[in-house]
């Protein structure tokens, strides 16, 4: 509906509670409005420092996480070394065992073969009997023996594990 002139004058008396009306009402909005920005500003610094807590949270973790991973992986790498060194050590053992034993194949025929044999075969019909059959080792120095069910083991490759066993400080000096 449209306003006519007639119907404005009892209107105009009205017009300073219109305004006074239309200045509160604009500013209740101001106040209002400040406040919301107030209390938005409020809610956006504390969503700041909860993203931020989060985000330290975050990197403190990760960070532990990969000190673990760290240590778990350092700890890989020592057993993965120990294990080569101790390979090596086992093939470096195995080779002096092998070159030990075939150094005794040219010695066969000398006379400390011959004494250590007879001592072995003396030793064997001590612990086994006269009825003890004795097998003398292929290459030449040491033997088994066997009566029933026991048995003597002086061959040549049991006497080289025997000997090196019985150097045991010595030989670990070869991995030093």
């Amino acid at each position: 509906m449209s306003r006519t002139v007639k119907d404005a004058a009892p209107l105009a008396g009205l017009r300073p509670v219109e305004l006074a009306l239309d200045h509160d009402a604009t500013a209740s909005g101001a106040d209002r409005l400040a406040r919301a920005s107030d209390e938005a500003a409020l809610v956006l610094a504390a969503a700041r420092s909860r993203a931020a807590r989060i985000v330290q949270q975050a990197r403190e973790e990760g960070a532990a996480i990969g000190a673990r991973l760290e240590s778990a992986a350092r700890a890989a790498a020592r057993r993965d070394a120990r294990e080569v060194v101790l390979r090596a050590r086992d093939d470096a053992y195995q080779l002096l065992r092998q070159q030990v034993t075939e150094e005794l194949a040219p010695r066969k025929d000398s006379n400390e073969a011959r004494l250590l044999n007879r001592r072995l075969q003396r030793r064997a019909v001590e612990v086994l009997g006269p009825d003890a059959k004795l097998s003398w080792d292929p290459v030449g120095v040491g033997l088994t023996a066997e009566a029933g069910s026991r048995r003597v083991d002086s061959s040549a490759v049991r006497l080289v594990n025997v000997s090196l066993a019985e150097l045991g400080r010595e030989v670990e000096r070869l991995w030093s």
